[in-house]
């Protein structure tokens, strides 16, 4: 909603999208729930008028929205092609219900939310002759070919009629509105899927993604039930849409021709990945996207967010994105402690080697935790329950517990070990924190970029990246081998091809260069033949964009005609 800049483009408004609800995430976790009220006070004085510009029963959340002390009622159509959208807007006012336990803010406030979102709902699913109720005329956020049926609408859509089922259970009131909406959740289409892998809709499995809305389906809707088949279709999905990390800029939204998978490197689409590698308890994975992308593409020297990616704009991806930093923040809790539907799990993503410990976390139901692991096993924990009831609590090296609790009292959960809740003191730090690029591109399992060398969050002045401003930098980052790039331009594997076919724009016009990129341009994954005809582009000299031209005039590789003519316009060639 702000910007260092007058760019209008985005407009002075909210966006009913896949990202706006994350700016609170971390308030939950971090048990800092005062920190909602302007989300509450703006959202929800907001309804009414949604409401009222609504044409049919209930409330229509529209794409765009402005609250009042920013012009106010622009955009109220009472129409939005995300169907899932009402659902996401209400979800920040329910868990705060699940983590406060506040019942007059359930019945005063978040209930009526609920409900109107209901009435729409009901009345806009279409029930066809397959018995199912189907969604249609809608969209997944920022993603063509999804009109119906897609799986942002699954996960919003199970997610909310559960939470409105529980709700109006807990106030025991609108049994017979009820009813409809457990018939509804009961025939509702089923989750866009082959079989192996989650999909963004029926008939466009796995696109290039602007929004990882597919993971939405596990975090934060846990419409994806711990143990669940769909739960290891979630986990098969991730290496398919992480394949390729980079920005298409006018073509995001759309698959690559004759390539599957992909994502946009965005900062919301990065905590959202990160997180569901935490969800699913891959640490390797989870490690991989938090150095790989959140420290790679979004950490700034002063410890914001930057948005990402410069071939859109470089002063738009400067900027920073209040939404990257909650989730990111969120993505680093989630490895520590995690609220499921009918548990509470500690350290579910813990490193095996070495000491991890943390204080002060709430998870829902009103329980704060403080606890410690070594080398990946629970070493103690200490609990308060805020509001009393029952806790079902799991972690690595511990029986899983549950037990009834009185509000107000504190619980040790491995006996005999007393808590160290108090940390040794340790040397102030006298120079800022410092990762080596290396470290953050990934290694031997590092992520495929593409088509070209991507920006990073910070002006890169040597190996490293760094939260805060050293007092002196190291020597400039040194360039790629040209004898090692060259025989990785050979190697089996397509990653390997495309990183070298990246990699070879950073060492200039030497005929060698030219003759191994206009080998790759020619390679039977089109990616890397993308990837090798955008660096002749960025190479830029009459020879190599000669070979370029030629390569896309040809067209034989699906897609690659069309990245150089993005590529000559982003660059001015």
């Amino acid at each position: 909603l702000w910007h260092p800049l007058d760019h209008r483009t985005w407009y002075d408004a909210y966006v009913a999208d896949a990202q706006v609800p994350m700016i609170w995430w971390q308030c939950f976790g971090s048990n800092h729930l005062e920190l909602l009220y302007p989300s509450h006070r703006t959202f929800g004085r907001l309804a009414a008028e949604f409401a009222r510009n609504t044409p049919g029963a209930g409330m229509v959340v529209p794409h765009f929205f402005t609250p009042e002390w920013a012009g106010g009622k622009a955009f109220y159509t009472g129409t939005n092609t995300h169907k899932g959208s009402a659902p996401w807007f209400a979800m920040n006012f329910w868990w705060d219900y699940l983590y406060s336990g506040d019942r007059e803010f359930l019945e005063g406030v978040t209930y009526p939310l609920l409900r109107m979102t209901a009435d729409f709902l009901t009345a806009d699913l279409v029930k066809e002759a397959d018995g199912l109720y189907h969604c249609v005329r809608s969209q997944s956020p920022e993603q063509d070919n999804t009109s119906r049926d897609n799986i942002y609408d699954w996960a919003m859509l199970t997610w909310f009629f559960r939470t409105s089922i529980q709700a109006s259970e807990i106030l025991g009131v609108d049994a017979g509105p009820r009813q409809e909406w457990r018939d509804r959740l009961t025939h509702l289409f089923p989750a866009p899927t082959d079989g192996k892998t989650l999909g963004e809709a029926p008939g466009n499995a796995h696109p290039y993604r602007c929004h990882p809305v597919v993971f939405l389906s596990l975090y934060p809707t846990n419409a994806i039930a711990a143990g669940s088949p769909l739960l290891e279709s979630a986990r098969r999905t991730m290496p398919v849409v992480t394949r390729l990390v980079g920005f298409r800029y006018e073509d995001r939204h759309a698959a690559i021709p004759g390539f599957q998978g992909g994502i946009e490197p965005n900062g919301f689409s990065s905590g959202i990945l990160t997180i569901n590698a935490a969800r699913l308890g891959d640490r390797e994975l989870y490690q991989r996207f938090l150095y790989g992308l959140i420290v790679r593409y979004h950490l700034k020297q002063n410890g914001l967010r930057a948005l990402i990616d410069t071939r859109q704009s470089d002063d738009i991806s400067r900027s920073s994105l209040v939404e990257a930093a909650n989730a990111h923040t969120t993505a680093i809790t989630e490895s520590l402690l995690q609220s499921w539907d009918k548990e509470v799990r500690l350290f579910p993503c813990v490193t095996p080697r070495g000491r991890v410990r943390f204080s002060g976390l709430r998870a829902a139901g009103g329980f704060v935790f403080s606890a410690e692991a070594a080398d990946g096993k629970l070493r103690w924990a200490r609990v308060k329950s805020v509001l009393g009831g029952v806790l079902r609590v799991t972690a690595p090296g511990m029986t899983a517990r549950t037990m009834a609790t009185v509000a107000g009292t504190e619980y040790d959960l491995v006996p005999g070990v007393e808590p160290e809740v108090k940390l040794e003191e340790t040397a102030e730090r006298a120079e800022p924190r410092a990762i080596p690029i290396a470290a953050a591109e990934g290694g031997a399992k590092r992520l495929s970029q593409y088509p070209e060398d991507l920006p990073f969050g910070q002006v890169v002045r040597d190996g490293n990246l760094y939260l805060g401003i050293p007092e002196r930098y190291q020597a400039p980052r040194a360039l790629p081998r040209l004898a090692a790039v060259l025989e990785q331009s050979r190697a089996k594997r397509w990653q390997e091809r495309q990183e070298a076919a990246r990699l070879l724009a950073r060492l200039g016009a030497e005929p060698a260069v030219l003759r191994a990129l206009d080998e790759l341009c020619a390679d039977a994954v089109n990616v890397v033949a993308h990837t090798a005809a955008v660096s002749l582009v960025h190479i830029g000299t009459p020879a190599a964009m000669a070979l370029a031209e030629r390569h896309a005039a040809r067209d034989a590789v699906p897609g690659l005609r069309r990245e150089v003519a993005k590529a000559r316009a982003r660059l001015g060639r």
